[in-house]
């Protein structure tokens, strides 16, 4: 690695640059010396930087208390006792982390009282959504056409700069036709806020099956919970709140365009990011909670501002089988059922050791804790979630599903899906063709190999999550959500297909046909 010195002195550049030798060896020992300095920066920055996989980003292992000196200290202390010993962290003379150059860096404050900390979101004025939709819309003016410039949605995902250069078009047509053109703009009517791996992905596309449900262009933007940070530029630019909006323009379009003569519509939309539940993990970025050891709002605080009469939908499974399944589709390499076992005792290590001494809010709302481990733990403890949600929501714009039901009675749960949306009820063809779809996102081939987890694993799981099950069933009122004396061949394969009932389709004569049709079948003849 010489940085583009000559290889030696007669390796010089044209004369034109350089006049005389003389010249020439000065050049080439001042780059021989650059050379040199730029590897030792170099060495020494990996050397000081070099804590295993935490490396990655060390700007997320800056505190995660509101960025005030004193909790800075806290939470460095509970990183240091709960890790391993092989971090070698920098840290100033006040224990405290200190927070590498990257791209993005967040400010530190060390007197909050100096700090503005009303929220931003918080502090957005609520669109009046017109009455004549179902779906919580409203009218704004139209000032120019090419409204997606600046949208970063449209360079991370295909479709949406599809749907955006349709749009532009549509808008440039209005713009040039109407004297005070306006849009309809739209929010979601409902959420499927959680959690991965649970079976979402299928419920999803059986629902926006309906006639009367559209989709906007990508089922997960993670914009509440990741992307309105900046996630997918590295933390370098955030996304807007009417970034977030603008995803939903084609729908809002449709609605309209669709409505009855009346000028009313029963078309509803929703967003199926199931980060939106559980990952808060950004929280000490936002100045309203300077000066917090744990987040003063969460998701459910900013979309209740907004959407105070949202559909919530939480499909859940067991705990354990879950956490198998998320660890099989997110890892990628170095894989198999001892790592899972080996990652999953760090990660409850790691957990007990700050719960003993921190509230649970605290611990599983730090992204720096979870990285500590190969598996999410946290994500299983459903709980903690829920009831910070329920805290903010009333339980009716609740509904909560087990894939282990869903997966045996599809047919059922998604009558109950649609009747808790307020949809019209399908005719049998409508029907039969949601639900003969095939499953979404099973698990992948090469996955299977596998297996499945040691049962020293699951003993080692369920043990874990018993307690948090328990809390669950409580705050449910109902003791499914214990997950005792399941059917393990069917909820813990990791695929919805995988089950036996009544709605487990088979392929017959080019079409899918109910498992429990057939058996009626048979029998009457």
């Amino acid at each position: 690695m010489n940085y583009g010195c000559p290889r030696s002195i007669d390796q010089r550049w044209p004369r034109s640059m350089l006049a005389t030798r003389r010249q020439a060896r000065l050049v080439y020992v001042l780059c021989i010396l650059a050379s040199a300095s730029m590897l030792l920066l170099a060495y020494s920055t990996s050397s000081r930087n070099s804590s295993g996989h935490l490396s990655k980003n060390t700007a997320e292992l800056s505190p995660q208390v509101g960025n005030v000196a004193e909790e800075n200290r806290v939470v460095s202390r509970n990183i240091s006792e709960i890790k391993p010993k092989t971090s070698s962290i920098n840290r100033d003379k006040t224990n405290s982390f200190i927070l590498s150059s990257n791209k993005f860096q967040a400010p530190i404050y060390y007197n909050c009282s100096m700090v503005d900390t009303s929220s931003e979101l918080l502090s957005m004025d609520v669109p009046r959504y017109n009455p004549k939709f179902r779906n919580p819309c409203w009218y704004e003016d139209l000032t120019d056409y090419d409204v997606y410039s600046d949208n970063k949605f449209s360079e991370y995902f295909h479709s949406v700069k599809s749907l955006f250069i349709k749009l532009t078009s549509h808008w440039k047509k209005k713009f040039a036709e109407e004297s005070n053109p306006r849009r309809l703009r739209c929010l979601p009517y409902f959420f499927i806020a959680g959690q991965p791996k649970c079976g979402s992905t299928d419920l999803y596309k059986k629902l926006i099956s309906h006639p009367d449900v559209m989709s906007p262009p990508i089922k997960e933007c993670h914009w509440w919970g990741k992307n309105r940070y900046g996630w997918r530029s590295n933390y370098t630019m955030s996304q807007p709140f009417s970034h977030y909006i603008d995803l939903f323009d084609g729908v809002a379009n449709d609605i309209e365009t669709r409505s009855t003569g009346k000028g009313t519509s029963n078309i509803i939309t929703g967003d199926a990011s199931v980060s939106t539940l559980w990952d808060n993990d950004e929280w000490w970025r936002l100045k309203e909670n300077c000066g917090q050891t744990e987040p003063k709002y969460t998701n459910a605080d900013y979309v209740h501002h907004f959407l105070p009469n949202a559909k919530i939908i939480i499909i859940l499974r067991d705990p354990v089988d879950r956490l198998w399944s998320d660890y099989l589709y997110f890892q990628k390499t170095s894989k198999s059922a001892y790592d899972f076992h080996m990652n999953a005792a760090k990660a409850i290590s790691f957990h007990i050791n700050c719960t003993q001494k921190y509230t649970l809010t605290a611990c599983i709302y730090n992204r720096t804790l979870a990285n500590l481990a190969r598996v999410r733990l946290r994500i299983g403890i459903y709980y903690a979630y829920l009831e910070n949600w329920l805290n903010i929501y009333p339980r009716d714009q609740f509904l909560v599903i087990r894939l282990e039901d869903y997966a045996v009675n599809t047919r059922n749960m998604m009558k109950n899906v649609f009747r808790f949306l307020k949809l019209r009820d399908l005719t049998k063809a409508e029907a039969d063709f949601i639900i003969g779809q095939p499953v979404a996102n099973p698990r992948r081939k090469g996955d299977k190999k596998y297996g499945t987890m040691h049962e020293s694993t699951r003993k080692m799981l369920e043990d874990f999550y018993e307690p948090y099950n328990k809390r669950l069933a409580l705050l449910l009122n109902d003791n499914q959500y214990m997950w005792k004396n399941k059917d393990r061949t069917s909820a813990g394969a990791g695929n919805v297909q995988k089950s036996r009932g009544p709605d487990v389709r088979s392929k017959r004569s080019g079409r899918y046909v109910s498992k429990r049709r057939q058996q009626l079948k048979q029998h009457n003849s």
